[in-house]
């Protein structure tokens, strides 16, 4: 049974939400003062669990951590956690693997549209009051029909290739774990060098 939990950093303004849903459920939160690796190891003593963010928890934290089952990850990646330790140790890593897919894709694609149809230099020319001449000397391009290339093909890649075809765009992607010259989920599979050199 898990009745204490250590939180090791977080980055928004509170953690009023985790607070609330542990105490509901009778398990203690412990919030680590600072993300340092010596006041980890000594926090995690006597917890049952490990919520963190971007700090490292680290196989000295995790040894220390003898009552530990689950060491859970807020947000995708697990880079920050010793696995291998933790595997040794019985003590489960998990993650959020669908955490901010759309707020990523969303601001990939709204940087996308705003280079393609230039609109800071835009901006900034009728900010100046330079209006009357600035579409002329700075061309824009349509997006139906144009190549976006995507490096990394997984859950964000191919959910941004799912929004850019939405637009009309087509889809170059690399991925060392996809097969170059198969299509997947509307992208065309390439190396490296051809999304580099073609989008």
């Amino acid at each position: 049974m898990i009745t204490k939990v250590l939180i090791t950093d977080y980055v928004w303004p509170s953690i009023d939400p985790e607070r609330g849903i542990l105490e509901a459920a009778g398990i203690e939160p412990v919030v680590a003062p600072d993300a340092s690796e010596s006041t980890l190891t000594e926090l995690a003593r006597d917890v049952d669990a490990i919520m963190f963010c971007f700090a490292q928890v680290t196989g000295n934290v995790l040894a220390e951590a003898t009552n530990c089952k689950v060491a859970a990850r807020y947000g995708i990646g697990v880079d920050n956690v010793d696995i291998a330790r933790a595997t040794e140790l019985g003590i489960v890593v998990t993650n959020v693997p669908d955490y901010c897919m759309d707020e990523v894709t969303d601001h990939a694609l709204g940087m996308i549209l705003a280079l393609n149809r230039r609109l800071v230099p835009h901006n900034r020319a009728v900010v100046s009051g330079g209006w009357g001449d600035v579409i002329l000397n700075q061309p824009m391009h349509r997006t139906r029909g144009a190549t976006l290339g995507i490096v990394g093909f997984g859950r964000i890649g191919r959910a941004l290739a799912a929004k850019a075809v939405g637009f009309g765009m087509n889809i170059l992607a690399y991925d060392p774990l996809i097969q170059p010259g198969s299509e997947v989920e509307g992208a065309r599979a390439v190396s490296l060098g051809e999304v580099l050199t073609g989008s």
